[in-house]
């Protein structure tokens, strides 16, 4: 027996269907759609609703940017020196 044992080699068209098949799975797999609307995103957590309700009453259209900073063990030997 000269066949060969190798499944691409042995099925090319069912192999390619395979492949095809992958392909158009992958291409409408592939659209991933992201609601940030905070709305959404604070329906299920009331008290936070609120809290984000009362900043934004604050701080109306402007759009604050905040920093977090980990210094580290500052008064350690190490952070003095």
């Amino acid at each position: 027996m000269d066949s060969t044992r190798n499944p691409f080699l042995r099925f090319p068209v069912k192999t390619i269907g395979v492949m095809i098949f992958a392909c158009v799975l992958s291409l409408v797999f592939s659209t991933v759609k992201v609601d940030s609307e905070m709305d959404d995103l604070l329906a299920g957590d009331q008290r936070n609703q609120e809290s984000y309700a009362i900043a934004r009453e604050l701080l109306g259209e402007a759009v604050p940017v905040v920093v977090s900073l980990d210094c580290g063990e500052v008064y350690s030997p190490s952070g003095i020196e």
